[in-house]
């Protein structure tokens, strides 16, 4: 695939439906978490996303991101009912579709080959 074929398929199929980096970090977070058959709640992909990061994400923008990726189609979501005696109230859980998953692939596959070549030592500080 030559690079203009490749530019002309990346902006046409996966980048501009993913509006930004954190976009891409909340369908990761899911897919590592396993969030593709059974759904994650908000929280857990929160935790996930702020122990690899080293930084607070905000749970109103998370919820917007979530939201964004939902309309999009990346990812669905499932409102269950209290599980038990330690919650007492609904849960939205989300997990990741098969466009998201494909959509992702593509990505992953995409940046790798933009980075392909360049050392380490070129990026440090």
């Amino acid at each position: 695939m030559g690079i203009q074929n490749l530019a002309s398929t990346a902006t046409k199929s996966v980048i501009p439906k993913l509006s930004g980096r954190f976009e891409e970090v909340v369908i990761v977070s899911l897919l590592r978490l396993g969030c593709t058959a059974v759904g994650c709640s908000a929280r857990t992909v929160r935790m996930d996303i702020e122990s690899r990061l080293g930084e607070k994400v905000s749970i109103a923008v998370l919820y917007a991101t979530l939201g964004r990726l939902e309309e999009k189609g990346f990812i669905s979501s499932e409102l269950i009912g209290p599980t038990g005696q330690q919650s007492v109230r609904s849960q939205r859980l989300f997990s990741v579709t098969e466009g998201g998953r494909n959509a992702m692939s593509k990505l992953r596959f995409f940046t790798e080959r933009v980075w392909e070549g360049v050392d380490d030592k070129a990026v440090a500080a």
